[in-house]
C-alpha cells in the first residue's frame, strides 16, 4: 500500500510553517499564519490499491452482508453476515419480480460470482432488531454508477435506504450527480442531509461490463459526534451527525430510496452494514482486498430442529389427544461426524417446543432417558435438514407421572410385611394398621 498526502492547498510534503494535528482517522488539520490571519486546511490520506490482496476477515459489528451475486430466477437475496453480531437472517426479496425477470439484473461483479444492477427494480428487506443501529452505523459497498449528471443534481443512484420521511428518522445512502461523469456521496441521516467533499467517477455501463468499480463507505459515530465519507479507501469528507436514534420499523431498501427525486442506474456488489463506526484502517483494508473481498463465513445457521416430548399413556408410540406433554427432558444433537453440536430441552406444557438452529445437514437427536420411564419411540432419530427448513421430532415414553400440585396425602399401601406404620409419601399423615377390634397389628400378620 502506498500512502500519499493530498491537501486542499495542493500536494504537501512537510507544510513549511504549518502547525498540524492528526486525528484518529488519519486526517491532519493544518493551520498556517499568513499576515494576521490563520488559514486552515485538511491533509487527507490517499490510498493506492496496488495488487489485490488476500481476503480480509469481516470486521466486528457486521449485522448484514449482501454479496448480491444471485443469478437469474432468484427471488431472495441472501444475508451472510456471521454471528455473533448478526442475530437475524436479514434476507431480502426482489421487487417486483425475480432477478432477470422483472427484478434487478445479474451482471459481472467486483467480488465473487456477480453483482446486481438496479434500474428501477430493487430489493426489500423486512425490518429487524439488527437494523436499529443504536451504537453507530457503517455502510460500505462496491458500486458502478451510470452517468446521469446532465443537470444540476437531484438524479440519484440509491445504494441503501431505511429512512422514514414521516418521522424523519433513519438513513439513506446514495450518489448524486450535479455534473457529467461526476458523483458525490450523500447521506440522509434523520432530518439532515450530508454530502461528501470529494467526488467519484460515474461513467459506467454495468450491463456491458464497462467503467470503474468504486468502493464507497460512510461511518457514523454518535459517541465522538463524527461522520466520515470514504471513496476508494480514502477520507472523502467529514460531518457532525445529528442527535437522536436512527431506529424505525420500515423495511430496508437496496437499490431504491424513499426521498423524492429522479433515479439513476447503478450496479452494487458486496453491500455491508455494521452497528458501529468502522475505523479508517478497517475501511482501507476492505478496499485494498479489492476483488478478493472479505473472507466468506461458513454456511449461516438457518435450519431448525424442534423436539416435543409426550407421556405415551397407551404405549403405542403415537401422541394421542389425551396424552400430556413432558417438559424438562434433555436431548443431545450430533452431526454426521458424531460431534455434539448442541442440546435441546423439551418445553413445559403451554410453551413453544424446544428448538436448536443449525446449518443444513444430517443430524442425530438422542434423548437422555430418565429413571422409571420406558421409551415408546426410538431413543435416537436421524433428520436431514435443508436450508431454511424446520423439522419437528416427537419422542414418547411410558412411566410415572410427577405428583399433581396440591397433593396433601399419598399412601401407596405397599408397605413391607411386619411394618406397623403405613407411610404417607406426600406428608406426615402416616397411618397405623389395626384389626377389626382396633388393635394395632403389623402389616401382613
Amino acid at each position: 500500500m502506498s500512502m500519499n498526502r493530498q491537501s486542499y492547498w495542493g500536494r504537501d510534503e512537510g507544510c513549511l510553517g504549518c502547525s498540524q494535528q492528526r486525528n484518529s482517522i488519519g486526517m491532519r488539520l493544518v493551520s498556517r499564519r499568513i499576515g494576521g490571519a490563520v488559514l486552515f486546511g485538511l491533509i487527507l490520506p490517499f490510498v493506492s490499491p496496488g495488487q489485490p490482496g488476500p481476503c480480509v476477515p469481516p470486521p466486528p459489528g457486521m449485522v448484514a452482508w449482501y454479496p448480491l451475486d444471485e443469478q437469474a430466477g432468484a427471488t431472495t437475496v441472501q444475508d451472510i453476515a456471521p454471528a455473533p453480531f448478526s442475530t437475524i437472517n436479514d434476507f431480502g426479496n426482489t421487487q417486483p419480480g425475480p432477478v432477470q425477470s422483472g427484478g434487478p439484473m445479474a451482471v459481472v461483479g467486483k467480488v465473487g460470482a456477480g453483482a446486481l444492477y438496479f434500474f428501477g427494480p430493487h430489493i426489500q428487506v423486512p425490518h429487524s432488531a439488527d437494523l436499529n443501529f443504536p451504537s453507530g452505523l457503517s455502510i460500505d459497498a462496491w458500486i458502478r454508477v451510470v452517468d446521469c449528471g446532465h443537470g444540476s443534481g437531484g438524479v440519484w443512484a440509491p445504494i441503501v435506504d431505511k429512512w422514514d420521511p414521516a418521522t424523519q428518522t433513519g438513513f439513506s445512502f446514495f450518489v448524486d450527480q450535479p455534473a457529467p461523469a461526476t458523483g458525490f456521496l450523500k447521506l440522509q441521516l434523520n432530518n439532515v442531509l450530508f454530502t461528501s467533499t470529494n467526488s467519484l467517477p460515474t461513467s459506467a455501463n454495468p450491463v456491458a461490463n464497462v467503467g470503474p468499480w468504486v468502493h464507497v463507505a460512510v461511518t457514523v459515530d454518535p459517541t465522538s459526534n463524527l461522520g466520515v465519507f470514504y471513496i476508494n479507501g480514502a477520507v472523502a469528507g467529514v460531518f457532525v451527525p445529528p442527535a437522536g436514534a436512527l431506529a424505525n420499523a420500515l423495511p430496508m431498501l437496496i437499490g431504491e430510496m424513499r426521498p423524492p427525486g429522479g433515479r439513476c442506474e447503478l450496479a452494487i456488489d458486496e453491500l455491508e452494514l455494521f452497528d458501529r463506526a468502522l475505523s479508517a484502517q478497517e475501511i482501507t483494508a476492505i478496499y485494498l482486498a479489492d476483488s478478493a473481498g472479505k473472507c466468506r463465513p461458513g454456511p449461516k445457521p438457518d435450519a431448525q430442529i424442534c423436539v416435543e416430548k409426550f407421556h405415551d399413556l397407551n404405549g403405542d408410540g403415537n401422541w394421542g389427544p389425551n396424552e400430556p406433554p413432558l417438559g424438562g427432558w434433555q436431548f443431545v444433537v450430533t452431526d454426521s461426524a458424531s460431534n455434539v453440536v448442541g442440546m435441546i430441552t423439551s418445553a413445559v406444557p403451554g410453551t413453544p417446543p424446544g428448538c436448536l438452529t443449525l446449518t443444513a445437514g444430517t443430524y442425530v437427536v438422542t434423548e437422555l432417558l430418565q429413571a422409571g420411564w420406558t421409551n415408546t419411540t426410538p431413543l435416537s432419530q436421524t433428520v436431514t435438514l435443508q436450508a431454511g427448513q424446520s423439522t419437528n421430532l416427537l419422542f414418547g415414553n411410558v412411566g410415572c407421572l410427577p405428583p399433581p400440585p396440591g397433593m396433601v396425602a399419598w399412601w401407596p399401601l405397599d408397605d413391607a410385611t411386619n411394618q406397623t406404620t403405613v407411610l404417607d409419601l406426600a406428608g406426615a399423615n402416616h397411618g397405623t394398621p389395626k384389626n377389626s377390634a382396633g388393635v394395632t397389628i403389623p402389616v401382613g400378620i
